[in-house]
């Protein structure tokens, strides 16, 4: 399998992670989004959405982060990243969503260049912009976890699994941008227990091939 991405990348990052606790061996296939990668006919070829990630399985492209982990969770279902009955695969779903279909599509390049350049924000405002839209998105996330009986040791109850997934790929994202965690005891406790394990420490933007030296993560 080859794995098209950027060590930037939060979504990039969710589906490392995938690949990392099914235990399955990927290339990684460098996509430089801040020099255009993703604008060159040869990417948009194999993704004609022009975004990363993208999973190359054989003959099969799978794009969207949320889509390659259930596409690798189906068909390598040891360990499983969604629980077996309809309900709870649900509530998994829509914790994900919350995350990557609400938060996530406020923050990427191509919105701060527009906050930038044609709203003729400065650098703070722009940081301004990601911080609180991050900080409102981990605000209705713990709101989501906290007191619901499905909630365990992680997302839903306790096994790890796709929401967890999404759940760090926030905080990552939050560090970033200075958000404070103290009003989100329950996502930083599921956090704490995922970051405890090999397969999200691999999945770090510093511990990428293509990461500059200098880079420390966040």
């Amino acid at each position: 399998m080859k794995l098209y991405g950027f060590y930037q990348s939060s979504n990039v990052y969710r589906a490392r992670v995938a690949l990392n606790l099914k235990g399955l061996p990927y290339e990684d296939v460098i996509v430089n989004v801040l020099n255009g990668d993703t604008k060159t006919a040869e990417y948009q070829a194999l993704n004609p959405q022009a975004k990363i990630p993208a999973l190359q399985d054989g003959e099969v492209v799978v794009t969207q982060s949320l889509a390659i982990i259930e596409y690798l969770d189906e068909k390598f279902p040891d360990p499983p990243l969604l629980p077996d009955d309809s309900v709870g695969r649900a509530r998994v779903r829509s914790i994900s969503m919350g995350i990557v279909g609400d938060t996530f599509p406020l923050l990427p390049s191509r919105i701060r260049n527009v906050l930038a350049n044609e709203l003729q924000q400065d650098e703070a405002g722009v940081r301004r912009w990601c911080h609180d839209w991050v900080c409102r998105g981990l605000a209705t996330l713990e709101a989501s976890l906290l007191g619901d009986p499905a909630t365990g040791m992680y997302c839903h109850g306790d096994t790890l699994g796709m929401a967890d997934i999404c759940l760090a790929s926030i905080i990552r994202v939050s560090h970033r941008y200075g958000c404070d965690l103290a009003p989100f005891p329950t996502v930083t406790a599921i956090y704490d227990r995922c970051v405890e394990m090999p397969a999200f420490e691999k999945a770090l933007a510093q511990n990428q091939v293509d990461a500059p030296p200098d880079f420390k993560g966040w």
